[in-house]
């Protein structure tokens, strides 16, 4: 029940985790981030392909996801073609190093049977003082809402005043 069957990535119910990562972030005074992920376009690779290739992609994406993160961090499937990856210890140059690597590793991987390039987009913030769990979450997908409505194929880091583009031709500034 806390396991997405198709990717074997914890799923929303797992994220209970979420509120002790919190706590022990507020406890410890150490950084907490979280990156959200959305897969650019997937509902064409599903009318193109079929259902079955998108499943493929899904579980290829999560595998690469999972790849590009310590241990300590937690990826799960958020939803559909949506991931949220929890770092603790990690600021908002991490998270965007993190959400960079993992950017290209999907970029730059080979989805066999589609001739077109497979992308996804990031969102990440850090945990203020202030923040409820709603309000950390909501942020990661405001990011990611801006980085697909920049474009798509690139990482955003939103803190809580200010978004940044993070991504290959852009250095990410911390506001």
């Amino acid at each position: 029940m806390r396991t997405d069957p198709l990717t074997g990535l914890a799923n929303r119910r797992h994220l209970d985790v979420l509120e002790r990562e919190l706590s022990q972030a507020r406890r410890s005074g150490r950084p907490l981030a979280a990156l959200m992920a959305d897969i650019d376009h997937f509902k064409s690779i599903n009318d193109a392909y079929g259902h079955a290739m998108g499943d493929k992609v899904l579980k290829q994406v999560a595998q690469i996801l999972r790849d590009a993160c310590r241990k300590e961090d937690i990826v799960a499937r958020y939803g559909g073609e949506e991931f949220l990856v929890i770092l603790p210890d990690s600021g908002a140059g991490a998270a965007a190093d993190c959400g960079e690597r993992m950017r290209k590793a999907v970029a730059g991987a080979s989805f066999t049977g589609i001739d077109r390039p497979v992308t996804a987009s990031f969102g990440a913030t850090v945990l203020t003082p202030a923040d409820t769990e709603d309000d950390f979450l909501k942020r990661a997908d405001a990011a990611l809402y801006e980085a697909k409505a920049g474009g798509r194929n690139r990482v955003v880091v939103k803190n809580a005043a200010v978004a940044v583009p993070a991504n290959t031709e852009q250095e990410v500034e911390k506001k």
